[in-house]
């Protein structure tokens, strides 16, 4: 830059005499004239400074050349991923892509990559209380039809009991009466055996029973009293009053009716 000089008494030469003022890359005034060089500084020389790279950064360093970032460790990572899918991260600098995925006829997914929204799980079929209609056209594996089934070891099995038309069946899928158990005695309960019909106390009176059924070996049914392993009992017939018929389809008339003869002890008593 040419700054033209106040002429004075001593140093004016025609218009000869000038200044220059020269700048340099240390911030320095240098004025040049005939008589001499004068530098004076202006300015505070800054000291050096530098570009850093952070986290998930390289290439940084001073500016005396070109620095290139570049994404690193799980930055790049997540760069490098597809565009598409849940991003899961399985280490400290590591990620991967998971999709949600449903199983056929029984949970079904939607958007299951996440790209159109959050994913969602449904059942195939609605099985709230009040979803119409209930359960359609549910079947269990290894459930045999009208038999009600039960939780085994190895899974769901089919228990003995069997329903049919509002009638049930225990151990028989031929089912007459509203409550038909099916099962065989060749003789009357011992005490240590059971009959097809058990009534029992609870807990320590669990071996006081009532044994009702048909002995198929004898074509005889019967009804018995007895705590297991300890005695046959005592049973009673209208404990409270009432009549009791034998062998008759009319109301009783007395406390025993019976129609035809009964022995009594060693004596027959006929009607």
């Amino acid at each position: 830059m040419i700054i033209p000089a106040k002429p004075t008494s001593s140093h004016y030469h025609a218009n000869k005499v000038q200044l220059d003022l020269v700048t340099d890359g240390d911030h320095d005034v240098r004025t040049d004239n005939p008589h001499g060089v004068t530098t004076t500084q202006i300015g505070a020389v800054p000291t050096t400074r530098q570009v850093l790279s952070g986290t998930g950064l390289t290439g940084g360093g001073d500016l005396s050349a070109d620095r290139t970032f570049a994404l690193t460790g799980q930055a790049l990572a997540l760069h490098n991923l597809a565009l598409t899918w849940i991003t899961v991260r399985t280490g400290v600098a590591t990620v991967t892509t998971r999709t949600i995925t449903g199983t056929s006829n029984q949970v079904t997914v939607t958007n299951g990559d996440g790209v159109s929204g959050n994913p969602t799980l449904s059942l195939p079929q609605n099985i709230h209380t009040g979803a119409t209609p209930t359960f359609a056209g549910l079947d269990l594996t290894g459930i045999t039809d009208n038999y009600v089934p039960y939780m085994s070891a190895s899974g769901l099995a089919d228990s003995p009991i069997y329903v049919s038309s509002g009638n049930v069946g225990i151990n028989t899928s031929t089912v007459n009466g509203k409550c038909h158990i099916a099962s065989d005695m060749a003789d009357y309960p011992a005490m240590n055996s059971y009959a097809p019909l058990e009534i029992t106390g609870v807990g320590g009176n669990l071996i006081k029973r009532l044994a009702l059924g048909y002995c198929t070996g004898t074509g005889i049914g019967f009804i018995q009293a007895l705590t297991n392993l300890v005695s046959y009992d005592m049973l009673m017939l209208n404990p409270r009053g009432g009549y009791v018929g034998i062998n008759t389809t009319a109301a009783p008339q007395q406390h025993l009716e019976v129609n035809g003869g009964a022995r009594i002890g060693n004596k027959l008593h006929t009607s």
